[in-house]
């Protein structure tokens, strides 16, 4: 009787947690979805099928007109929001935060929905959904574009590359990642590597203000990176220090990037933005394919982003997009290719040939992994009949991966899948990409001057340093590993719930391996610290990793300082404390989300674990003339007036 009274009381205490949660959201106006909702088991999902999250109630900022199933919202496509009603779901945000802090109602914010850890749909909490706000607005004037916070990467580059092309003036895009189905928040505050890294930088380089509701007074900020916005502190968080943590970002403006590498007259007189795009197969078994590709990749000209991707269990992919002619990129081509080794594993000649001029919105879309050739508007679609159980974890290498570590991912990360060659009887895929980050930022490009311009006959002049994601300094943002080559991506996937088991705990396995070769033993560990990894992408955080070790994503300075043959370090780099980033994540953290209200990443243990103590605020040096104070030894920001 006992066991029964207290399951009755823990029943009806749900029952209660789910009416307050639905009453704060109808009283904000927001479209609310309970657990009785005939929608309410496809929009609880997370993007990854693995997470099966059961969040007390699921609230649209901005939802279609009536109780629109999925399958109907894709037949409507993207259809964005005008600004009037990207207004009217900002206000109804401050209004449901100013709910939840009176009652004390968490909730956690999604986007695309795409958290590695599934943290964007929570057991226990409210799902606050904003993926109807999704606007898209180039401006031609500032060469800037507003993108919403619920707009998908897919959405914002198939809009802003159409809308700019069709301009006749043109072509500009946004360094968006490889997967057009990606929150454009989650990607952006995580920070946002893909095809134009080395070319216009991250995603959040691009970054030039946002707008969001803060957790500790529900009112609406805007902020900028200028020392002077009294905001410039939540900016600097929002890029790279990981999304739900800081505030709900409702918009985002963005510098876009040209991106014609030759603008031409189409057959029926509109406008074309060429580029080339790079799709060469290569057999794994070439001795010495992967020391090649990782020596090439960043002394190939900064145009292209080449990445490399395991395809099957004989081939891997070798992709990029080069922003210029045809006949550049053979330039380059000879020009990057080293030539001190006696055997080169992929000739010049079959990287030209493997070289096809498209438009840049059809090269984005091949390179996404569909069916070469497909319409582009496939970029906006929402891919939620798709999902699989899927799951990454990377790390960032700032040394080449030694022969020990490729040996280990050419024997253990493989594609698998029938039961003769894995012996499990499910299918599932673990495969690895070598994703390219830097190089040497002072570099030339090839045929260029000491500014690194160009105008050597294509449409546009090349206004951008050689490789724009190492010459960021180090401390201007909170995504710390500008001294990468590469990140080293494992990825498992799986269409079923059994094989996805399988596969994370044979990713799982190879990431131990990893982490045990003297390359990467010397390559990403800092002082005081072995044994645990350092530099991981935190759009890749695992809800495996034990909380204490969480920080040890942000890289600590030690590990920056590290000699890298491609790299020099921010000469303010020795002014930085070890935990340089962690503690001014910390700050950011009690300043705008100090009670935890916006669900906070479980993983950040330095930076949640309930409300602020006074130890964490105080590292700021308070002054009571409100002038500015430092920050770990470097950069200001203003401190709040007497504490």
């Amino acid at each position: 009787m006992k066991g029964l009274a207290s399951l009755l009381v823990v029943g009806l205490a749900s029952a209660v947690q789910d009416e307050d949660a639905a009453l704060a959201c109808r009283e904000a106006g927001l479209q609310v979805y309970a657990s009785n909702s005939s929608l309410y088991g496809q929009l609880r999902m997370s993007f990854s099928k693995m997470y099966q999250a059961w969040p007390l109630v699921v609230c649209e900022a901005l939802a279609p007109e009536g109780d629109a199933s999925l399958t109907v919202r894709e037949l409507l496509k993207f259809r964005p929001p005008t600004q009037d009603q990207m207004q009217q779901a900002t206000g109804k945000i401050q209004h449901f935060v100013a709910i939840s802090r009176q009652r004390n109602l968490s909730f956690a914010v999604r986007s695309g929905g795409h958290s590695n850890a599934g943290l964007s749909s929570t057991v226990g909490l409210s799902t606050l959904d904003v993926r109807g706000m999704s606007i898209v607005e180039p401006k031609f004037d500032s060469m800037t574009v507003t993108v919403g916070a619920g707009a998908t990467a897919g959405q914002a580059q198939f809009s802003t590359v159409t809308i700019t092309t069709n301009s006749d003036t043109f072509g500009a895009a946004l360094p968006v990642g490889q997967k057009p189905s990606v929150g454009m928040a989650g990607l952006t505050l995580g920070g946002g590597f893909g095809f134009l890294t080395r070319y216009a930088g991250l995603l959040c380089d691009r970054l030039v203000s946002l707008d969001a509701v803060l957790p500790s007074t529900g009112e609406i900020v805007h902020a900028t990176a200028d020392i002077h916005n009294e905001y410039h502190d939540l900016f600097w968080a929002s890029c790279g220090g990981g999304g739900g943590n800081f505030a709900v970002v409702t918009e985002f403006e963005f510098n876009m990037v040209p991106v014609c590498g030759v603008g031409v007259q189409g057959a029926l007189g509109a406008y074309q933005c060429n580029v080339v795009m790079l799709h060469l197969f290569v057999p794994l078994d070439r001795p010495g394919l992967l020391s090649w590709y990782q020596e090439w990749s960043m002394t190939m000209d900064p145009r292209i982003t080449p990445n490399f991707e395991v395809q099957n269990k004989t081939h891997g992919l070798i992709a990029g997009i080069f922003i210029g002619s045809k006949e550049m990129f053979r330039k380059a081509l000879r020009l990057a290719n080293p030539t001190d080794r006696h055997f080169i594993p992929v000739t010049v000649q079959e990287l030209f040939d493997a070289a096809t001029v498209k438009t840049f919105a059809q090269a984005t879309t091949d390179l996404t992994g569909w069916t070469p050739n497909a319409s582009t508007d496939v970029l906006v679609r929402s891919f939620l009949d798709e999902r699989s159980y899927f799951k990454y974890k990377s790390l960032f290498l700032v040394q080449p991966l030694s022969e020990d570590g490729q040996a280990i991912l050419r024997d253990y990360a493989v594609v698998c899948g029938e039961e003769e060659e894995c012996g499990t009887g499910t299918n599932f895929t673990v495969v690895f990409e070598f994703q390219a980050m830097g190089g040497d930022p002072s570099a030339q490009l090839p045929g260029g001057n000491a500014a690194g311009l160009f105008d050597d006959g294509s449409t546009f002049t090349y206004k951008f340093a050689p490789n724009n994601f190492s010459r960021i300094p180090v401390e201007s943002t909170a995504f710390p590993q500008r001294n990468a080559l590469h990140c080293l991506m494992l990825k498992a996937n799986s269409a079923t719930e059994e094989g996805g088991d399988v596969a994370f705990a044979q990713m799982e396995n190879v990431y131990n391996m990893l982490l045990q070769t003297e390359q990467v033993q010397n390559g990403i560990q800092s002082e005081g610290r072995e044994g645990q990894p350092v530099v991981s992408y935190v759009n890749h955080i695992d809800a495996n990793l034990p909380e204490a070790e969480f920080a040890q994503f942000y890289a600590g300075v030690n590990s920056l300082k590290s000699a890298s043959a491609f790299w020099t370090p921010s000469p303010s780099l020795a002014e930085l404390s070890t935990d340089f980033w962690i503690n001014k994540l910390k700050q950011v953290r009690c300043k705008y989300n100090p009670e935890g209200l916006l669900y906070v990443n479980p993983l950040l243990a330095g930076l949640a674990g309930g409300p602020c103590t006074n130890d964490v605020v105080s590292q700021c040096s308070v002054r009571t003339d409100g002038e500015e104070c430092a920050i770990g030894g470097v950069g200001t920001r203003s401190c709040p007036r007497g504490g």
